[in-house]
């Protein structure tokens, strides 16, 4: 498990996909694509996405938004 902070930003690494992964969102909100699926993510949701599902994440607010 690792926390980290996104800045602001429109989107975020080019979409990937490789073993299983959860993310817990800490503060703000964060958006997470999921398949073809781009899903809000606010303060204490949990997401799990399958192994090799295509996902990606953003930060497309004005702060620091940490998972």
């Amino acid at each position: 498990m690792s926390e980290c902070c996104l800045n602001p930003t429109p989107c975020g690494p080019a979409p990937h996909k490789h073993k299983a992964q959860v993310f817990y969102v800490l503060a703000g909100t964060i958006y997470m694509l999921v398949a073809d699926d781009w899903i809000d993510a606010p303060k204490g949701t949990f997401i799990s996405i399958p192994r090799f599902t295509i996902h990606n994440f953003a930060n497309r607010t004005q702060a620091v938004q940490e998972c």
